[in-house]
């Protein structure tokens, strides 16, 4: 009876350490565009995630990447980007057959169908188990732009990756006027407006320290940006270490 008591007071105390240690970030990639008839259900997902977070004991954290390889197909996605489209082909080189939207990648090492709801929040879950780093953040902003810190520990060793950068905005639409979405308003959250590798950690680093600067794009509605700072194994892709925070106003 005493040894059942006891296994039954641990299972509390670690049950009150898991949740006084908060939500497991995870970090859910959408590579979309809104030229693309397939990319709104996995928008509003994305929205969904974000403004909601539906999944108990986990923050999910969403860059949403609007590629540009759409935009001459009847439809110029303003959020598009070049770079949104080689990173997604670095990703390919994991995943050699596995170039679409809408794709979503979690955690840098699973990918599925960004409209698979059930799917996506499998993979997030799954995610959330693995041992991760902390990234703390500070920023400071003025006229032209942000300067952010990115203070990181609790690293897993053995590994080499990078520190990156995103500043993103929230609370986004677009009417859409022509193409395959014409006529629909699409939401976004989570949408990149800059990603920069802000240093490197080696395999023997536990913690680090880096800054980063970022100009303001002129159309970046300064209310509804987040940083978030994030460490990515070179070879693997896993994001070994994430965290998430609001640009100083």
């Amino acid at each position: 009876m005493k040894s059942s008591m006891r296994f039954v007071f641990l299972a509390l105390a670690l049950a009150a350490a898991a949740s006084a240690a908060g939500p497991v970030p995870v970090l859910l990639e959408l590579f979309t565009s809104e030229g693309c008839s397939s990319c709104p259900p996995a928008d509003r997902l994305l929205v969904k995630l974000h403004e909601e977070q539906p999944i108990r004991g986990v923050e999910v954290i969403v860059l949403s990447q609007h590629v540009d390889y759409w935009n001459r197909l009847g439809w110029f996605d303003r959020f598009s980007s070049p770079e949104h489209s080689k990173r997604q082909s670095w990703y390919s080189m994991r995943w050699p057959t596995r170039v679409y939207t809408p794709q979503a990648i979690i955690d840098g090492e699973q990918e599925i169908v960004g409209g698979d709801g059930p799917g996506v929040v499998t993979l997030i879950r799954q995610a959330a188990r693995r041992r991760k780093g902390v990234v703390r953040i500070a920023s400071t902003v003025d006229d032209n732009g942000a300067g952010v810190r990115l203070d990181g520990s609790g690293l897993p060793t053995g590994r080499v990756g990078k520190v990156m950068l995103a500043i993103v905005e929230d609370d986004l639409a677009s009417e859409v006027e022509s193409g395959e979405n014409a006529g629909l308003t699409m939401r976004h959250a989570g949408v990149v407006r800059a990603l920069v590798k802000a240093g490197e950690v080696a395999g023997d680093q536990a913690s680090f320290s880096v800054s980063a600067s970022v100009p303001f794009g002129d159309d970046w509605d300064r209310a509804h940006l987040r940083a978030v700072g994030f460490v990515q194994e070179n070879g693997s892709r896993a994001v070994t270490a994430i965290g998430v925070a609001p640009l100083t106003q």
